[in-house]
This record gives structure tokens, sequence and C-alpha cells, in this order.
């Protein structure tokens, strides 16, 4: 098991088990994994309680990893929190329920071990330091304790409250979780004005032998209130609700209600949800760092080492990036030799925010020969080989180099007048180009009207030729 610590405030230990508050503790599991696994403990101002908020265990419900999320933004005035927002990361990343099975069907003892089970041991642990557990879903329709319509009936789970007892007697205590489900949900549902929407109590009574729900007994919140006698609950939100935004929103509802029971006190953020986008990635190539914008194709070298060192997007969390054809789905930190052609493929969560292809180029003996052009794009040296084509984006930063590394060729790029000159040599080495439509001169355009082209050496003496297309 590959383990990082990341603190992201100073914690000076007084005693063995002292922290320092207000704080937020970071810790990675599983790293460079398909199911790499990010704890967040977060210690309030004032000592109290301590929760535990479980998300995204089954891939395809984002109203759950997405309203754990939220809350690894809060601080909290008093009491602690432990949050994992996504624990079935591999899932997730495929908006699968399970792609290896049911990881909420693995909370049981003598079992066959499975890859995931090791994000189930360290969920089990942490049980074990809490006072509280509530695990975050989205469920099909909306449950109803009569059958109305084939979206709202008993068989549904959505918009509501799991128990698995009224009462439950564990280590000599009673552990009353339909008053509180039922507390909660009392008062959730006076903020909510569509009445469709009201959330509902289920006791699954998962004990009885009875029970219609006997597949209950190997999920999460059964093992915590078992093994560890704290009451758990299973916060569901419907699937059919009209948005993620509302399902977070009345998610908040209800984790917020279980704060006041359990006097956890939080400052919260607000609900902001944009479009994620991919703005770059960093990566090494032979231990170099160089970014790359989204979008691009990268020309690289045969054999050469590549890796993942970052991905620069809107959102800090729920982020992969995917080699296809190497390893699993989740390859940041990993080290992939360039073979042959490729994209990387990045997510936020389920969804593909950008990609970047690799495009494999074999450098000759004698580079002369062939004829390339070395190129800074937004400060990123990169050649680009004679008769290929140089994609950027609009108002990228290019500034043209060389060709062949010697420095007696002129470059021209054709339709591009510099600003402040006298006169105009056909010379654009060293000028800092704005790749942008307006500063160039249109009869000069070539295909779509985006792209111009590029010359090593004189009109009369061509040593070599590539085209610049400008993406918009």
């Amino acid at each position: 098991m590959i383990i990082r610590v990341l603190i992201f405030a100073l914690i000076i230990p007084i005693t063995l088990f002292a922290v320092d508050r207000p704080s937020l503790k970071h810790e990675v599991y599983l790293e460079g994994t398909d199911y790499e696994l990010h704890i967040f403990k977060i210690y309030g101002k004032e000592p109290g309680k301590k929760g535990l908020i479980v998300g995204g265990i089954q891939g395809d419900e984002p109203g759950g990893y997405l309203s754990a999320d939220l809350y690894v933004d809060a601080w909290l005035e008093k009491g602690d929190l432990i949050i994992i927002p996504r624990a079935n990361f591999k899932s997730i990343i495929l908006f699968n329920r399970g792609i290896d099975g049911d990881m909420n069907r693995r909370f049981i003892d003598n079992k066959t071990k499975h890859e995931m089970d090791q994000v189930v041991d360290i969920i089990q642990k942490l049980m074990s330091e809490v006072d509280f557990f509530l695990h975050l879903h989205d469920g099909s329709g909306f449950y109803s304790p009569v059958y109305v319509d084939k979206l709202r009936n008993p068989y549904r789970w959505g918009q509501s409250i799991i128990v698995d007892a009224e009462k439950y007697i564990c280590n000599n205590k009673e552990i009353d979780l339909g008053k509180i489900a039922k507390e909660v949900i009392k008062e959730t549902n006076k903020k909510i004005k569509e009445k469709n929407f009201h959330f509902e109590y289920l006791n699954t009574d998962t004990d009885n032998p009875t029970t219609r729900y006997k597949d209950m007994r190997k999920t999460a919140t059964y093992y915590a209130l078992k093994n560890y006698c704290i009451p758990s609950f299973g916060l569901e939100t419907s699937k059919n609700l009209p948005d993620d935004k509302t399902k977070i929103l009345h998610k908040t509802y209800l984790i917020n209600e279980f704060f006041k029971i359990f006097d956890i006190k939080p400052e919260l953020p607000p609900i902001k949800l944009p479009i994620p986008e991919l703005k770059s990635i960093k990566v090494l190539i032979d231990d170099k760092p160089i970014e790359i914008k989204n979008g691009y194709i990268f020309n690289v070298k045969k054999g050469v080492k590549l890796k993942i060192e970052a991905i620069n997007s809107n959102y800090k969390r729920g982020l992969s990036c995917d080699i296809l054809g190497f390893n699993g789905l989740n390859d940041k930190g990993l080290d992939y030799v360039v073979q042959k052609d490729t994209e990387i493929k990045c997510r936020k969560d389920h969804k593909i925010i950008g990609s970047i292809k690799l495009h494999v180029v074999d450098e000759p003996e004698d580079l002369k020969e062939n004829g390339y052009f070395e190129i800074s794009v937004n400060g990123t040296i990169m050649k680009v080989y004679n008769n290929q084509k140089l994609n950027v984006k609009i108002n990228d930063n290019i500034v043209l180099l060389n060709f062949n590394g010697d420095s007696n060729i002129p470059i021209n790029l054709r339709g591009f007048v510099p600003t402040n000159i006298k006169s105009n040599d056909g010379d654009d080495r060293n000028i800092n180009i704005i790749a942008n439509n307006k500063y160039f001169m249109k009869k000069y355009a070539l295909e779509n009207g985006n792209t111009y082209e590029i010359i090593a050496g004189t009109l009369d003496n061509i040593k070599g030729r590539i085209l610049l297309s400008i993406d918009k």
C-alpha cells in the first residue's frame, strides 16, 4: 500500500494525540492506482464530536461525492470531521455503480480479498475513530411506504434516510436511530418547497430474519453500527432530481441537520458547480518539466520517459488522466515510455474535460536532411518537423527560434508583419507573436482561414516548411 500524507496546516503535537485547531490534514492512499483514495481530516476550532462522511462508494451517484466534496472546503467552529469524497474512484471515473462489483457489499468478514477491499479496510479502521457515520448516496426514483407509481413506491430508494433499525442495542447502550432520522427529515422538509421532493424514513430492519433487505447486512452503515456501536445513516437523494446542484442542496440540508444533533458547527462555502475544464497538464519528459495545454498535439521522440506531474483544472479534486493503452484509468505520477502515437484523456470524476495527443516522431541521424523548426509556445520549446502542422490555441504566445539549429537561416511566418518596424526583411525569429487572426494578413490564410505557412530560408530557396493552425 502506497501512503502519502500532505498536511495543509502546521500541526505541532503537544501530546501524542494533540492537533492544532483549526486545521486540515490530507492523506492519500493507493496513489497512482485506479483506487486512489483521498481522506480529509478537519479539526474544528473547538473539540467535540467527530463524524465520518463517505461519498462515492458507488460510482454513478454524483450527489454523494459532490456533496462530500463541498464539506472538504468547510471550516468548523466545533467538532471534527473525516471526509472521504470518492471512496470508489475507479467506478466514478467510469460512471459505473461498481465496475469490479458493489463496494458497499464488501463490509463483511471472511471474504476473498479484491483490490477494492484495500479501500474497505481503510474505511473500517476510520469507523473506530468517530462518533457517527453519514453515508451519501443517490437512489433511483422516490421512496414511498405505499405504492404510488413506478417511480414512487416501496422499492425505490431516492429521497430517503435509511436506518438498519428503529433502535439498536450495542454495548449495553441504546442508539435511537429512528428518532434522529425522523427529526432530520422533519427539519429538512421544511426547507424543500416541492412536496414531491420531500424525504421519507426507511427502516430496513436489517437484523430481522424476515427482512426483505438481507443484503443490507453487507453495507458500510450496518458494519459501523454493529461493530463500532456508532449511529449510522444512509442519505439517499434521488437520481431523478432535476440536476446535481439540487441533489447537493438537499444533501446539505440533511447533513447540516445531523450536525445540529451531534453538535458539529461548520462554516460552509456556497455551492458552486462551474463546468469542469482542463487547462493544461504538467509533465516530465526525460525529467524535464513541460506544460502542455489542453487540445494540443504534442510531438515527442520515441523511447522518452513521460510522467504526468500535475493536472491544471478549475477543480482541485476528482481529477485523473488516462494514457490510453497504458496501465489503468489513473496514470498520474507513473513512468510511461513512449512507443507509439496515443492520447491522454483527462477527467473530472467521470466527465472527460480535455485531451492531449502524443505524436511520436523518429529523430533521424541527420536531422538536417529531414529538417526541423525549434519553436517556443507559451514558453515551452518544441521541435516541429518539416511538413508537419503546429496546432496552437488562439492568443497563444509563439516565438520562432531556428531551423535545424542554424542561426543563419531566416524563418518567415507568412502573413505576419511585426509592429514598429521600418522594413520587413522576412525574418520573424525571436519576435513574440500572438496567435490571433487580427495580427495576420487575410490573403495569406490557408485551409479554413486559420492556417498560415511558416518557411525556413527565402522564397527563392525554401529549406523547410510547416503550417501553423490556430484553433479558436
